[in-house]
């Protein structure tokens, strides 16, 4: 498996546009890792992607199950690669900022510290976002 990963972000570095056609959101760390290399993401409109896809800025949404909608995207990038790179910075950016390990990492240290001193027994979504917010907008992270 390991192996597997080591191709991965090398082929990404050759790609402008990376297709998420699949109808449900399995695989969204595909998605970062996608923008992580500078790939417009054509995908359609399920769970996650959603939120990590800025329709328009840092790719195309489509409705799941739409391969005519899907095609037209997908065409529209390859066509102009000026949109593509410029989506692709877009999405390389957006995941720099929104998905930093760092930052990540020292709001689950915090969430822990504080379920240890018994601050809060379980953790939801929403708490673990708003705590990510803050460490973001604080510039701590």
């Amino acid at each position: 498996l390991q192996e597997a990963g080591a191709h991965i972000a090398p082929a990404l570095a050759r790609m402008d546009v990376f297709a998420y056609p699949f109808r449900r959101d399995t695989h969204s760390i595909s998605v970062i890792k996608a923008m992580s290399s500078q790939c417009a993401v054509v995908a359609a409109a399920v769970g996650s992607i959603q939120g990590l896809v800025v329709d328009g800025e840092t790719g195309l949404l489509v409705p799941p199950g739409d391969t005519d909608a899907l095609a037209l995207a997908l065409g529209k990038l390859v066509t102009r690669p000026a949109l593509a790179a410029r989506m692709g910075q877009a999405g390389r950016e957006r995941v720099a900022d929104n998905h930093d390990v760092k930052k990540v990492g020292k709001v689950a240290h915090q969430l822990y510290r504080s379920a240890v001193r018994g601050g809060a027994t379980r953790t939801s979504g929403v708490e673990t976002v708003f705590a990510y917010r803050r460490l973001s907008s604080d510039g701590e992270a």
